[in-house]
C-alpha cells in the first residue's frame, strides 16, 4: 500500500470536487478574502499552492511511479500515467489561480459601488460643469480599466472551459482504465462587432462623449468598432480614434466640426437615411448597433424604415436615451416610431447608468 496525502489522492483520481474543497481550504488558510487588486493574484496563488503543499504531493506521485516500475508495470503505461499526472498538476495550479481571480472578482463584483459616494456618478449629464467634465474623464478611465480586468477574467474562464471527467473516462476506456487524454467542455464566445451612431447635439453630447471614451478604452474587447456622429448630417469618426489621442479624437468628433456641422437642428430621419444609403454594408449578424440620442426630430420625417432595415441585418440594436421614458413620443420626440425596431432601449442620464450599459454590451 502507498500512503498518499489528500491532495495527491485528489490529483491521482482526478477528483474535481475534492480538489475544489482543498483549494477553498487553502484560500481560508491564507485569508484570501483580503485580496484587493490584480497585482495580488500571483502572491495569493503562490501562498495557496504552498499551503496545499503542491510540491510535496508531486513528490509523492513521483515516488508512486517508481513503485509501479518496481512492481513491473509496462514503461509505456507508466509514461502515459506520468504525462497525465503532469497535466493534472498543471490544471490544479491553474485552478488555484482561477479561484484567486474569482475571489477578486467577487470582492469587486459591483466595482461601481466603490464610487457610489462620488456624487458625480449619479449627477445628471445635463447639469455637468466644465470641472465635472474634467473629473469625469478620470473616473471613466478608472471604471474602464476595472471593467476591462473583469472582462479579461470572464473570458479566460470561458476559454479554458470545464474539465469533463465523464467524457475523459469514456474516451480512454480502450487504454486499460488509465486515462491519458484530458477532455474539457469548451464554450466558444466570439467578441462582438460594434457600430455606434452618436447624436452630438447639445442635449446629448455628454452621453456620447463618455460612451465613446468607454468604448475606445475597451476597443480590444470587440472584433471591430465603427463610430458615426450626427445631428442632421452623418459622418464616420472611426479613423479619428485610430489616428489621434482618445480625448483629442472625442473633442474633434463632438466639438470640432471637422466631420459634420454640429450647429444645426436635429434630424434623425436624415441621419438614418444617410447611414442606410452609404453604410448598411457595415452591418451583419454579428454586429450590435448602438444609437445614442433623444429622438427629438424637430417634426421631420423619422424615416423609421431605415432603422428597420438596419435591425433586420444586425445581431441587435440598442438605443441609449438621456430622456426619461415618460417623455418618449411626446412633442417632437419620435422615439415611439423607432422602438419597434430596437431590441433594448435604456434611459441614461448619468455615468452610473452608462457604465452598466457598457458592461452588458460586452457580455
Amino acid at each position: 500500500d502507498f500512503d498518499l496525502s489528500e491532495l495527491a489522492q485528489a490529483l491521482l483520481s482526478m477528483d474535481a470536487h475534492g480538489l475544489e474543497q482543498l483549494i477553498q481550504g487553502a484560500g481560508e488558510g491564507v485569508e484570501l478574502g483580503n485580496i484587493r487588486n490584480m497585482l495580488q493574484i500571483g502572491f495569493f496563488s503562490r501562498r495557496m499552492i504552498e499551503q496545499m503543499d503542491m510540491e510535496g504531493a508531486a513528490g509523492e506521485l513521483k515516488t508512486l511511479m517508481d513503485r509501479l516500475r518496481e512492481e513491473g508495470m509496462a514503461e509505456e503505461r507508466i509514461a502515459e500515467l506520468e504525462a497525465l499526472l503532469k497535466a493534472v498538476q498543471e490544471a490544479a495550479r491553474r485552478a488555484v489561480r482561477q479561484f484567486t481571480e474569482r475571489e477578486l472578482d467577487k470582492q469587486n463584483h459591483d466595482y461601481i459601488e466603490r464610487f457610489r459616494r462620488e456624487s458625480l456618478l449619479e449627477k445628471s449629464f445635463y447639469n455637468l460643469t466644465e470641472e465635472d467634465l474634467r473629473r469625469l474623464r478620470e473616473v471613466v478611465q478608472r471604471l474602464a480599466q476595472k471593467l476591462k480586468s473583469v472582462i479579461t477574467m470572464r473570458r479566460k474562464r470561458e476559454r479554458r472551459g470545464k474539465f469533463d471527467l465523464k467524457t475523459t473516462m469514456r474516451k480512454n476506456m480502450a487504454h486499460g482504465g488509465v486515462p491519458f487524454e484530458l477532455v474539457f467542455k469548451q464554450r466558444k464566445k466570439e467578441k462582438p462587432k460594434l457600430v455606434v451612431l452618436c447624436d452630438i447635439s447639445s442635449s446629448v453630447a455628454n452621453v456620447s462623449r463618455f460612451f465613446l471614451q468607454f468604448i475606445f478604452s475597451l476597443q480590444d474587447c470587440f472584433t471591430k468598432v465603427r463610430s458615426f456622429v450626427f445631428v442632421a448630417e452623418l459622418g464616420e469618426v472611426s479613423q479619428l480614434f485610430r489616428d489621434r489621442d482618445i480625448f483629442e479624437a472625442i473633442d474633434l468628433a463632438l466639438d470640432g466640426g471637422e466631420v459634420i456641422n454640429p450647429y444645426t437642428r436635429s434630424n434623425f430621419g436624415m441621419a438614418f437615411h444617410v447611414f442606410w444609403r452609404d453604410f448598411l454594408s457595415a452591418i451583419d449578424s454579428r454586429t450590435t448597433v448602438v444609437v445614442i440620442g433623444d429622438a427629438r426630430n424637430n417634426y421631420n420625417d423619422p424615416r423609421a424604415w431605415c432603422l428597420r432595415e438596419v435591425h433586420s441585418k444586425a445581431k441587435s440594436v440598442i438605443w441609449i436615451n438621456p430622456e426619461a421614458p415618460g417623455a418618449w413620443g411626446f412633442g417632437d420626440s419620435v422615439m415611439d416610431k423607432y422602438l419597434p425596431h430596437v431590441d433594448l432601449a435604456e434611459e441614461c442620464r448619468n455615468l452610473k447608468q452608462l457604465s452598466r450599459i457598457v458592461d452588458r454590451l460586452i457580455l
